[in-house]
């Protein structure tokens, strides 16, 4: 029985683990893994297999810019005095993101790294560690604070194919360089399998952050090419 001060922070473990990885892969070099905030979050249905792993937030928008505009058309019912019927209006809503600090309360994060748990810890060795690539390879090649962009419609993964054939290649490139064995040896171990070795396990925890509504003098202070 191991005592409770062993405890396993599993997300910063990853983080550790990705701080290796994006000092040995080229592709990733650009990834500051100090602006990263690695969390965790309870899957809703902990027992399923199904279901998204882990998954990359941005914290900024295209291009790297704090505040966007966002153009709708919006269909509203005429007043009394114009009649029956409706009319078609262009509505331009303004927003930003959320700001996340790392515990220094300085470092401000450029993305989020979360991992779903117990469906993440569940996976095959393998399956992890190529999740993880997948979810670093999605952070733009400028470090902006948005997502690598891919030509066409599916914009977020180009062809998923030649997407997760990149990941498996730069994972095995990784691999073959004879990497540290503490860095991974947690990504050997399912959920339960983790408490035969630490008392429990922990790490932060994030909520889903979405852009939220703003003023349009408080987005263009923000992005003054909202003008």
């Amino acid at each position: 029985m191991v005592e409770s001060k062993d405890v396993l922070d599993y997300p910063l473990a990853i983080k550790e683990l990705s701080r290796d990885i994006c000092n040995t892969i080229a592709e990733l070099r650009h990834i500051d893994v100090e602006r990263v905030g690695f969390g965790m979050a309870e899957a809703r249905n902990r027992h399923s297999q199904y279901g998204q792993l882990a998954y990359i937030t941005p914290l900024l928008f295209e291009g790297g810019v704090e505040a966007v505009a966002i153009k709708r058309v919006v269909t509203r019912p005429l007043s009394m005095k114009l009649g029956k019927g409706t009319a078609r209006l262009e509505v331009t809503r303004y927003f930003k993101n959320p700001v996340a600090f790392a515990p220094d309360g300085k470092t401000r994060f450029m993305y989020l790294f979360t991992v779903m748990t117990p469906r993440f810890c569940n996976l095959g060795f393998d399956d992890k560690l190529t999740t993880i690539f997948h979810e670093l390879y999605h952070i733009d090649p400028s470090f902006n604070g948005f997502v690598r962009r891919f030509p066409g419609r599916n914009w977020q993964h180009g062809s998923k194919t030649r997407y997760e054939a990149v990941c498996r290649d730069m994972c095995d490139r990784w691999l073959k360089k004879d990497p540290n064995p503490k860095l991974f040896s947690f990504l050997q171990w399912n959920y339960n399998q983790i408490f035969e070795h630490y008392a429990s396990i922990r790490g932060r925890r994030f909520s889903k952050t979405q852009p939220f509504e703003i003023s349009r003098e408080e987005a263009i202070k923000l992005n003054p090419a909202l003008k």
